[in-house]
């Protein structure tokens, strides 16, 4: 009980915040997304659970989205109307 009081709120909330004043409000909440990977690989790793295709696709999807919002794309120049 005292675990998941101080390590899963307290510790996490205090990590959420750092990340916010770190890299920005935008990027802290697409990592938020992230979580179900960190959740499913977790408790594979600690329980021992099972996975399966449709997890690791899921997983990969949730991935593939945080990677197309997060890279920088590069800015195209304005075109010029002719007048």
């Amino acid at each position: 009980m005292l675990y998941a009081g101080v390590g899963c709120s307290f510790c996490s909330f205090c990590l959420w915040t750092a990340a916010i004043s770190r890299i920005g409000p935008v990027r802290a909440g697409i990592v938020y997304y992230s979580m179900p990977v960190f959740a499913a690989t977790g408790a594979h790793i600690v329980l021992g659970e099972a996975v399966n295709t449709a997890q690791v696709v899921g997983g990969m999807l949730i991935i593939g989205g945080i990677l197309i919002a997060t890279l920088q794309r590069p800015h195209l120049p304005v075109r010029k109307e002719n007048s």
